[in-house]
Formats: structure tokens, C-alpha cells, sequence
């Protein structure tokens, strides 16, 4: 019985240990792909926004849960305008009418569909 336990003891270390490099690997590959998802979000800004604190504010918080991980990208100078130029918006005049239309310009989900494609790309490769 004392050989099993030892067997078992033995494997579950390696299998830890293997556990451990794939985490390394996967937060390796998340990582590159929130730069990469960054960097796409500053491109697809629209282009009357592509100057100033908007421009500039955009930060990556990556971080390691219990189980797994977190990447967030964001607008630390501007974060109400993100929604504002993802969603679109009407404006209300004095009268309570709606002025205008909504138009929205989705460079945020973009940037999202982009960074999750080449996430799965960089895992294919390198697990």
C-alpha cells in the first residue's frame, strides 16, 4: 500500500508541476493579447478622438485569480466617454424633444473579437 501512496504522491506533483507552466503560458499568452487588443483600440478610436486624454488614457489591469485570470483594458482619464462613443447617445434639447440620432462607433468590441482570435491563436501555438 505504501508503494501506491508514493505512486500516487508522484504523479500528483507532476501534474502539478505541469499545471503550474501552463498557467505561466496561458497568462504569458493573455498578456500579449490584451497589448495586442490595446493597441487595436487606440487604432480603431474614432478620429476625432484619437488626440488628447482619450487617447492617452487607455491602461491594461491583468490579474491572478484563485482559478485562472483577469484582463481588463480601460480609460483611466475618460471612462464615461467609452460608452458614450461604444453605444451611441441622443441628446435632449430644453423642449425634452430628442435631437439627433444615436451613432454609435464600436471600437471596443472590435478590438474584443480581434484580441479573443488571437488569444486562441497563441494558445493553439504555444500549449
Amino acid at each position: 500500500m505504501a508503494k501506491a501512496q508514493s505512486v500516487y504522491v508522484a504523479l500528483d506533483r507532476l501534474l502539478s508541476d505541469f499545471s503550474k507552466e501552463e498557467n505561466e503560458v496561458l497568462f504569458k499568452c493573455m498578456s500579449k493579447a490584451m497589448r495586442m487588443a490595446k493597441q487595436d483600440v487606440q487604432n480603431i478610436t474614432p478620429p476625432e478622438k484619437r488626440s488628447g486624454d482619450y487617447a492617452r488614457g487607455w491602461a491594461i489591469r491583468t490579474k491572478r485569480l484563485k482559478y485562472g485570470f483577469q484582463g481588463v483594458i480601460y480609460n483611466k482619464d475618460k471612462p464615461g466617454l467609452t460608452h458614450l462613443l461604444e453605444n451611441g447617445h441622443l441628446v435632449k434639447n430644453g423642449t425634452g424633444r430628442v435631437v439627433g440620432e444615436a451613432n454609435p462607433h464600436e471600437h471596443i468590441a472590435t478590438a474584443r473579437n480581434n484580441a479573443e482570435a488571437y488569444l486562441t491563436e497563441l494558445l493553439v501555438e504555444n500549449l
